[in-house]
């Protein structure tokens, strides 16, 4: 595609000339380079006419009568120098010397201009919605970090506040409820926390529980894969077949838990944080298989 260009006759002369120069030299052809001016749009008449000169002896017609393009290629040399030496018309020559040339489209001169296609844009949206995806998903990772290193933090300060800080020298476990989060844990000897659940089970904090983001999670990534394995051509992988199952688990654990909440009941295996990070030790609806998160009774 292209935009219209309407130049004048002396705009036009100048492209016919560059176009037929760009055939006969190449198309890294200028008026300068074939001239034999070397300092270019810098260079003064007296350089210009001097390299004129001393051109025109190499191109002679009579030096190079075994050159079918002797003639034109001597005929387009004048031309050449008499539209650098004419003030105006070089003037209009080096403005598209250094803008660019539009090209003859057979009925005018028009300049490119680039229209991305379909898929450049679906690509360009993409790309951009994947790098805004994993983004987003390193955000949300540390986030639940941060409020599992709150609880920790609460829960270590709450429970040996008696020993300034320090852990109980017996290495005795003490149980804690922190007012802010009114949540109830469990602090080790060891400084390990652990988050009660209403029957008494015990969830160990963790941050290193906390899964990291990876490229391949992306939506534009899992959407290519799950239909490569619709078509055959991709097999599933454990991993993948791991998030796969985790994602129908979450769908069914929480219809499960919005119907439990709506008749009064609660999860007692399942807790609840704040930003969304569950911490729980239950049955996935899918394969059988438990999460793996580390249980203390």
């Amino acid at each position: 595609m292209g935009l219209p260009f309407s130049p004048d006759t002396n705009c036009i002369k100048i492209f016919d000339v560059q176009t037929t120069l760009q055939k006969l030299e190449g198309s890294n052809a200028t008026f300068y380079s074939f001239v034999g001016a070397e300092k270019g749009p810098d260079a003064t008449l007296d350089e210009i006419s001097k390299a004129y000169r001393k051109k025109s002896l190499v191109l002679h017609p009579d030096k190079n009568r075994g050159n079918k393009n002797a003639h034109k290629r001597f005929e387009q040399l004048s031309i050449v120098a008499s539209i650098l030496r004419d003030g105006r018309l070089r003037e209009r020559y080096d403005f598209f010397y250094k803008n660019g040339f539009p090209k003859w489209r057979g009925t005018g001169y028009y300049y490119s201009r680039f229209r991305p296609g379909l898929f450049s844009v679906l690509f360009g949206l993409g790309t951009f919605t994947s790098l805004a995806h994993y983004a987003l998903m390193h955000l949300n990772t540390s986030q639940q970090k941060r409020h599992i290193q709150r609880y920790i933090y609460e829960a270590r300060e709450a429970a040996w506040a008696p020993t300034k800080g320090l852990p109980p020298s017996d290495g005795s476990r003490r149980k804690v409820t922190v007012p802010d989060t009114r949540r109830t844990f469990t602090v080790g000897g060891d400084g390990l926390v652990y988050l009660v659940g209403e029957t008494g089970d015990e969830w160990l904090l963790n941050v290193d529980d906390v899964e990291e983001p990876q490229i391949s999670n992306v939506w534009t990534l899992r959407l290519v894969k799950r239909i490569l394995r619709r078509v055959g051509v991709l097999k599933s992988l454990p991993q993948e077949q791991k998030h796969d199952d985790s994602d129908e688990y979450e769908n069914k654990r929480e219809a499960v838990v919005e119907q439990e909440q709506t008749s009064g009941e609660k999860d007692s295996n399942a807790k609840i944080l704040d930003g969304g990070r569950v911490v729980r030790e239950a049955e996935r609806g899918a394969g059988g298989r438990r999460k793996q998160t580390k249980k203390r009774n």
